[in-house]
């Protein structure tokens, strides 16, 4: 009896589980990827939302940090003596930074509408100015620098040239160089620092002044086609205004007893419209110093006695120390 109603309990029971499960229906397929393809595609959203987020938080943290760089605008004046490591330097600033700038060009120093100081008095709009350290101080006491911003870049000496084809004159020494210059008689030189002092100083202290035709050029560049086109027979000149120029054969540096080393530097200019670019920029050709290593790569290509003049009296002379 006890048995049969135990079986009777246990079949109660599991009627009672039975009831007490609850179908579910096997899940479609179709609907099954199709919300597993609606997770992939809101998850990429998803992402792309938050890389796109990401991008412009990057932006706006840079434009925080340099709130002009986008669209920063600059305008440079310089003289020639810097001006080849300048145009090589320049489009990677530009690359880099974003900041666009125009180039003017006038002398460092002399006198007429050229100069650069004479262009910024007429009103010649220009955030930075890189020039001789000469003409540099010139324009500090003239207010037209802002104080505090002026930056040495390079040093540079001063060569001869003869115009190619014609006798290359020794120059090696005092007297040789002297003797070159009586011979050639009409000499080409710029308006500016260099042949400020070269008019001024060198010549007469050589007793050469009342026996040579100095030309004397605005800028370098006109001094350079005066010699090209035979119109004079010998410029000196800085070296970096020299070298790889049409219609020149260099001869190298003049001797070390009467050489001037120039310092060419930089500086923002009073009324700058963007301070904070003008103080990239020259912190960039500072920073850089590459001028000494692309004027010496050039001077590496001349004769082995040339080589050696340079090692002995040009060591350093166009990267700061």
């Amino acid at each position: 009896m006890k048995s049969a109603a135990n079986g009777g309990n246990m079949a109660s029971k599991e009627e009672t589980h039975r009831r007490s499960i609850v179908k579910v229906p096997k899940p479609d397929a179709e609907r099954f990827w199709q919300g597993h393809l609606e997770l992939v595609f809101n998850k990429r959203r998803i992402g792309l939302i938050v890389n796109a987020a990401m991008r412009i938080l990057l932006a706006s943290a840079t434009f925080l940090v340099y709130p002009s760089a986008a669209q920063a605008q600059l305008k440079v004046i310089i003289s020639g003596g810097f001006s080849t490591s300048y145009e090589q330097l320049l489009p990677e600033f530009e690359s880099s930074t974003g900041i666009t700038v125009t180039t003017l060009s006038g002398a460092s120093q002399g006198k007429g509408p050229e100069t650069i100081a004479a262009q910024l008095s007429r009103g010649v709009a220009a955030d930075v100015a890189i020039l001789s350290r000469e003409g540099l101080s010139e324009l500090i006491a003239a207010d037209r620098i802002v104080a505090g911003t002026d930056v040495d870049l390079a040093r540079a000496a001063l060569g001869a040239a003869v115009r190619s084809g014609t006798r290359k004159p020794d120059i090696s020494t005092v007297a040789a160089f002297k003797e070159a210059l009586v011979s050639a008689r009409v000499v080409a030189v710029p308006g500016s620092t260099s042949g400020i002092y070269l008019t001024t100083d060198l010549f007469p202290r050589l007793g050469i002044a009342d026996k040579l035709d100095a030309r004397i050029t605005p800028r370098a560049s006109q001094a350079v086609a005066l010699v090209a086109a035979g119109e004079a027979n010998i410029i000196v000149q800085p070296i970096s205004e020299l070298l790889h120029k049409p219609g020149l054969d260099f001869l190298g540096p003049i001797p070390a007893e009467i050489q001037l080393i120039q310092t060419f530097a930089a500086a923002i200019v009073s009324g700058s419209k963007d301070i904070e670019a003008s103080r990239r920029l020259i912190g960039f050709l500072a920073s850089e110093r590459r001028s000494g290593i692309t004027e010496w790569s050039r001077l590496r290509g001349t004769d082995a006695m040339l080589n050696v003049i340079v090692i002995s009296i040009l060591a350093g002379i166009f990267v700061l120390a």
